[in-house]
């Protein structure tokens, strides 16, 4: 007779008590719930005693230990969400201090679970948990040696106090905090990840980070002689300072200028070469938050950008483009006023020299340029569209012809770059102009069949969008009519051939 779903959940629950059937009785739980239905193994996750499971991690047995998370991963995932983190909240508050990064990786990954539940449940379960021990050992996690606990820990840690701020801040918390940074650097690290993240989250989450003081170490860290270190801070402001109140903030504390100093009086070649596209995208970023601020008071980094742009190093030269693109995404009309001449110039160069460059170089040019037509922002259209014709008709006498070059590439990424440029252009008058009056590029444009591509299929029909949406007057009512059936008819549509068979006469 066939045992009940109450019987032989009793049964494995006896044989786990005896230490010598316990791998053998973990195997048979874990094939069980691997091999029924979902609403089956939700059931007996329900009956299953999972405190005697958790019991199996006390033991110096690796596999003993490893075959105890299989289990208990796979029957807490078979209950609602959350219940398990309640229900077991003292078992999984110890996993976190197990010394097999396994287990701790195991708990964490049943507490992540709570962020997919709905609003109010999930507002409940963290705001419970952060006040007991399972949320400090979370923390704690955080200085794990093991990566996959650190970078787990932290992403919890930063999701939780997203929606109890106040959880993170505790003096209990900031204690704990303090002390497990003080384990080594990396630990530092990723500490200080984490108060970016909760910085950018809202300005108020920043002024309470800033109040409690857990920024200040991390900016003194740029005063260091590691190298590394410095260049990860430097990385990881590069977040806030996009934000006015953390540029406000780095601004009030001296940061900015300090690392704009370094860099211009730096004569450490290790530090040049390692910091360099880190300060520079610091730089770039900032300045699309305060472009007039960046170039009036460090006239010497923008310098520097342009001149980066002769230069062989690949991640100069794409870091350098890069923080251009950001500043004209921002905006135009700043860019054109300090650096107008430098920008026509750096067009021409570039221009001169794509034919030579090496693929990779070729597409982040065809980027940046992609960045400089685009229109990002609907206040001063009108001067954008000025600026962005100048700097197009600065690339080159036939500008227009070396972007075809592309559009009409075999390869994906090549083409689907010139698509991009040529999509750039359909937001401007003049640029419907030019597509308008090149030969035979409204042909090619409304050719389905020229395109054997996914991606450049889908660019394709979002330059025919632009081109039946902004509607600049240019062209005539047919040609209209055919964008407005090839936006209809969506990017993937394929015409039906039908084939008419003619019989002749026996």
């Amino acid at each position: 007779m066939m045992a009940t779903r109450e019987e032989w959940c009793a049964d494995k629950l006896s044989k786990l008590l005896n230490e010598d059937l316990r791998i053998s009785t973990l195997n048979e739980i874990k094939t069980h719930f691997e091999g029924i239905s979902d609403t089956e193994a939700m059931q007996t996750a329900e009956l299953l005693e999972l405190p005697l499971v958790f019991d199996c991690l006390n033991d110096s047995n690796q596999e003993q230990v490893d075959l105890a998370c299989e289990v208990l991963s796979l029957c807490m995932e078979k209950l609602d969400i959350g219940e398990a983190a309640l229900r077991y909240t003292i078992p999984l508050e110890r996993a976190l201090t197990h010394p097999n990064p396994g287990v701790k990786v195991m708990a964490l990954d049943e507490l992540s679970r709570i962020l997919n539940c709905s609003s109010q449940q999930r507002n409940t379960l963290v705001n419970n948990l952060c006040k007991a021990n399972i949320f400090a050992n979370v923390v704690k996690c955080i200085g794990d040696d093991d990566l996959k606990v650190g970078a787990r820990s932290v992403g919890i840690v930063s999701s939780f106090s997203a929606l109890n701020p106040d959880c993170i801040l505790s003096a209990n918390i900031i204690q704990i905090m303090k002390e497990t940074m003080a384990k080594n650097e990396v630990v530092r690290l990723r500490f200080y990840e984490l108060f970016i993240t909760i910085s950018v989250e809202s300005e108020t989450a920043h002024g309470s980070i800033v109040r409690r003081g857990l920024l200040a170490p991390m900016l003194e860290e740029i005063n260091t002689n590691d190298v590394l270190l410095r260049l990860n801070i430097i990385e990881m402001l590069t977040t806030l300072v996009q934000k006015d109140y953390g540029y406000a903030y780095l601004k009030r504390e001296g940061f900015i200028d300090k690392i704009f100093r370094l860099f211009i009086n730096e004569a450490d070649p290790i530090f040049l070469q390692l910091c360099e596209p880190g300060i520079l995208k610091f730089y770039g970023h900032m300045a699309e938050c305060k472009p007039a601020e960046a170039f009036e008071k460090y006239p010497e980094v923008i310098n520097k950008v342009f001149d980066n742009l002769s230069s062989s190093d690949y991640t100069v030269l794409k870091v350098s483009l890069e923080t251009l693109g950001y500043i004209s995404r921002s905006d135009k009309l700043v860019l054109d006023s300090f650096v107008g001449f430098q920008m026509i110039s750096a067009l021409k160069s570039m221009a001169e020299r794509l034919q030579t460059f090496p693929t990779e170089v070729k597409l982040l040019v065809l980027t940046w340029l992609e960045d400089l037509l685009a229109i990002h922002h609907q206040n001063g259209v009108k001067n954008d569209s000025k600026i962005a014709l100048k700097w197009f008709s600065s690339f080159g006498e036939n500008a227009m012809d070396l972007i075809m070059n592309y559009v009409k590439n075999p390869f994906e990424e090549m083409r689907l770059a010139g698509l991009k440029v040529l999509t750039a252009l359909t937001m401007h008058n003049w640029g419907q102009d030019k597509i308008k009056t090149y030969p035979a590029l409204i042909e090619l444009l409304l050719d389905r069949g020229a395109e054997s591509f996914k991606s450049t299929k889908d660019q394709k029909y979002a330059l025919v969008k632009s081109l039946h949406d902004n509607d600049f007057g240019v062209f005539d009512e047919e040609t209209k009519r055919r964008f407005e059936a090839f936006v209809i008819e969506g990017p993937h549509y394929v015409r039906a051939v039908t084939e008419i068979a003619i019989e002749g006469n026996e």
